[in-house]
């Protein structure tokens, strides 16, 4: 039946043990940054994602076509809303995003990573240069920016 799961790895039925929640599919990227505005191209705005249980899994090749004197945090939407875990939990989720082709990608060395928090819906994408993490990345998106998404986390939903 449709409100039913399946049980993994158990001899008897427990609710732990119950993988109820499968689902795949596309969704529609946005960028928003502390100050400023960013626009993803209509053409490359769909990221795909896989949700087994409450962990979910987001691929995608996303390009920027604007930018408006953005600056700050910039965060990435997700399909699902990221879990409120406790302790530093909700910042281990496995998850890596890289830019490519950006124009300050010469002077603005490093690679991005994400930073799965409880944001709600949006994770929060950070600099690590090799010896400092940096929240301002925001600072870097212009108006040909590549992004290439690949990270989990776990939802609430």
């Amino acid at each position: 039946a449709t409100d039913h799961g399946i049980y993994l790895g158990v001899n008897s039925a427990t609710a732990a043990n119950l993988l109820d929640d499968f689902e795949f599919g596309y969704y529609t990227v946005s960028l928003t940054t502390g100050s400023g505005s960013v626009t993803v191209s209509g053409s490359y705005d769909q990221a795909y994602y896989h949700k087994i249980g409450s962990r979910v899994f987001v691929q995608g090749y996303i390009e920027t076509s604007a930018e408006s004197s953005a600056s700050g945090t910039l965060r990435v939407n997700v399909p699902f809303a990221v879990a409120d875990l406790t302790e530093r939990a909700d910042y281990a989720a496995n998850a890596c995003c890289f830019t490519i082709g950006s124009n300050n990608a010469s002077t603005e060395k490093g690679n991005w990573i994400t930073a799965v928090g409880g944001d709600g819906s949006v994770v929060r994408v950070w600099r690590n240069n090799g010896t400092n993490v940096s929240d301002d990345v925001g600072d870097d998106v212009d108006s040909s920016c590549i992004l290439m998404l690949n990270f989990n986390y776990t939802t609430s939903a």
